[in-house]
């Protein structure tokens, strides 16, 4: 990991792209990840952005922490001319193991979550300023149970 970049990576899953993994015990890529060659994934920076823009507004999801570290060397930051030339992190791997996951929440727990570190850290984040976003009171409901059930962790950890 490089000066100034995030410890933390979030992938934005459907409800039936998380079914998928609970069962396999793994996330898989989705359609745009296997044209694209890459997982995708967003930092905590980048994440409101990603859900209005990539997902419809009702969409049940669930926001997966990632830890950089266990992500490895196939973890690419690259630049996405469609935001800008910003650089994003991209998994250049067929899975993600589920029991690399940090916690879970779901889009509305998420955004409150991200609303929260930005007031925290006034002007909002900056490169290596962010620290894993967690649900307020832990996981939603129903959230907890799932992830206690398919990594044998609480939010709480």
């Amino acid at each position: 990991m490089t000066e100034g970049s995030p410890e933390v990576l979030y992938r934005i899953l459907t409800e039936k792209e998380w079914a998928v993994a609970e069962r396999e015990g793994e996330i898989r890529p989705n359609e745009q990840d296997i044209l694209d060659g890459y997982i995708h994934l967003s930092p905590e920076s980048a994440l409101a952005d990603t859900l209005q823009l990539h997902f419809l507004p009702d969409e049940p999801l669930v926001v997966a922490a990632l830890s950089v570290e266990a992500l490895g060397e196939s973890l690419r930051w690259e630049q996405v001319p469609s935001r800008g030339g910003e650089p994003f992190p991209h998994l250049h791997g067929d899975r993600i193991p589920i029991e690399e996951i940090l916690h879970i929440m779901d889009r509305a727990s998420a955004l409150e979550a991200i609303s929260r570190s930005n007031s925290t850290r006034g002007a909002g984040p900056g490169p290596g300023a962010e620290t894993p976003l967690t649900p307020e009171g832990g996981c939603s409901t129903g959230f907890e149970e799932m992830l206690r059930t398919t990594t044998g962790r609480s939010s709480a950890e």
